[in-house]
């Protein structure tokens, strides 16, 4: 199967509660030809939340034994994902300065000063206008400042909005918002991941839209990923087929990975 899932998450995250060994063999079971383990590092003004540091001494072992143990049957990268690494871009840089991975992801995962966007209470579509108003406004800002080669799931927010968000969850609403950040992206070579987590949310299917990964490569964006954003056992590549006829249907033959931060092309 030529598909490869570039965003999970093991216990080395935070949230994660997949063991390492069993990220691996899921993957194969599901006949992937790859899988990163792209664990979190959320950025704040005040650096509260060190965990990622926490678990230095244990993840690059596990990664290589995991190698080792898999050896041809599974290509095993090492990935991270950045969560908003604008709102401190010393403590950002620091990182940047030592960091040796295969991906690295950007997201926003929440709102300045510190609120968190699955922890606010969605009460009306004008709850859900403010977030996403202020999500892309911060989203725009880290693509200009920061370095990373993926921009992860543009609906992020979407997942929690549940019925207080009152259209269909394709996002056109806020297309002029977005657009500028497609464009970006497609400039400074940037992929854009087509995330399968939505699938286990309310609104039942991956994202973002066709429209958003059409609007992409019309700006002259080539690199697409696929990401289950899987933290248990059972996410992991779900919904793989559906996210690869997403693909198709917007216009690409193949999928972007990476290996030591060099895009690298397969066809779908």
């Amino acid at each position: 199967m030529a598909y490869c899932d570039l965003h999970t998450h093991s216990y080395y995250s935070f949230d994660g509660k997949i063991h390492p060994f069993d990220l691996c063999a899921e993957a194969c079971r599901h006949g992937l030809f790859g899988v990163a383990m792209s664990e979190h590092y959320d950025f704040y003004a005040d650096d509260s939340f060190i965990y990622y540091s926490l678990f230095a001494e244990g993840r690059d072992p596990m990664l290589a034994r995991m190698r080792s143990l898999y050896g041809d049957r599974l290509k095993i990268w090492k990935g991270i994902e950045l969560g908003q690494p604008h709102y401190n871009l010393k403590s950002y840089r620091e990182l940047m300065r030592d960091l040796k991975c295969d991906l690295i992801i950007g997201s926003i995962h929440d709102l300045p000063p510190k609120e968190n966007i699955y922890r606010i209470d969605y009460r009306s579509q004008a709850d859900c206008d403010r977030v996403f108003e202020c999500y892309f406004a911060e989203m725009a800002k880290m693509i200009e400042l920061c370095d990373f080669d993926i921009l992860a799931h543009l609906d992020y927010p979407v997942r929690v909005m549940g019925g207080a968000f009152e259209y269909a969850p394709e996002l056109q609403r806020y297309e002029s918002l977005i657009r500028p950040i497609l464009r970006t992206c497609a400039e400074r070579e940037i992929a854009l991941e087509v995330n399968t987590a939505g699938l286990h949310k309310w609104q039942k299917r991956p994202g973002p839209a066709i429209w958003v990964l059409e609007a992409y490569k019309a700006y002259g964006g080539q690199r697409i990923t696929m990401g289950s954003d899987a933290h248990r056992i059972e996410h992991v590549a779900r919904g793989f087929d559906w996210a690869a006829d997403m693909i198709r249907e917007a216009g690409f033959d193949h999928i972007t990975y990476f290996e030591e931060r060099r895009p690298k092309f397969i066809r779908i």
